[in-house]
């Protein structure tokens, strides 16, 4: 059963995410929720509530970016310097597609962002995909577990993902559901995002829809 200290508050109760600031909790919140009430909030609301939201979405980012580029790096202070304040942008934009991806994925977008700038910082222009392109390229709908209207069936399968023990898996199978390839020689994939093989990418998302099936009781 949920408790009071785990509950996330909504997007627009101020006085709820007062409270989980006051108590030091906003470590505990999950990002897309922090997202989405700093863009609910905005920018102008009661600032008790946007500072620390801001600097706790500018310090994740800063983590994710510190462990994804690699130290050795020559232009790497430039490259998580870009990134960070694109993605800060962003997150007062909730129209745009970064803004939309931090609150729906938080380190799938940051780690793709930083993946983006990496091939770009190399000049390898083969390899090179960004995720504005990305995004526009036609991609196959992710195939539907239950037959419900679409927002119901799409909160249940979070939750479904949201129980995966394996964070590596959980995200493998986010990015599987937003239509990225397991694997890809020259555009994103889900080996290349997560540093893992072909093979294994394969089996992560194979592993987890069979998870899904035999939760809800259907066969393979």
């Amino acid at each position: 059963m949920e408790t009071d200290d785990e509950r996330v508050p909504d997007p627009a109760d101020c006085e709820g995410w007062r409270r989980i600031i006051q108590e030091n909790r906003l470590r505990s919140m999950p990002m897309e929720a922090v997202v989405t009430t700093l863009q609910t909030i905005g920018p102008r609301g009661d600032q008790r509530v946007v500072g620390p939201l801001m600097d706790r979405i500018a310090d994740k980012i800063t983590s994710i970016l510190n462990f994804t580029v690699d130290r050795r790096k020559r232009n790497r202070g430039d490259i998580i310097s870009k990134i960070q304040f694109a993605l800060l942008e962003a997150v007062l934009q909730p129209n745009s597609k970064d803004g939309r991806g931090l609150r729906i994925a938080f380190r799938t977008r940051v780690q793709f962002r930083a993946l983006d700038a990496i091939r770009t910082a190399k000049g390898r222009q083969e390899h090179e995909t960004s995720y504005d392109q990305y995004d526009s390229l036609p991609k196959e709908p992710a195939p539907r577990i239950l037959h419900w209207p679409e927002g119901e069936q799409l909160e249940y399968v979070e939750q479904l993902i949201r129980a995966i023990p394996d964070e590596r898996k959980r995200m493998a199978f986010r990015l599987h559901m937003d239509g990225v390839p397991a694997k890809s020689k020259r555009a994103h994939s889900i080996s290349k995002a997560l540093g893992v093989s072909d093979k294994t990418a394969e089996k992560w998302i194979a592993e987890v829809q069979d998870q899904m099936k035999r939760t809800l009781g259907e066969t393979s």
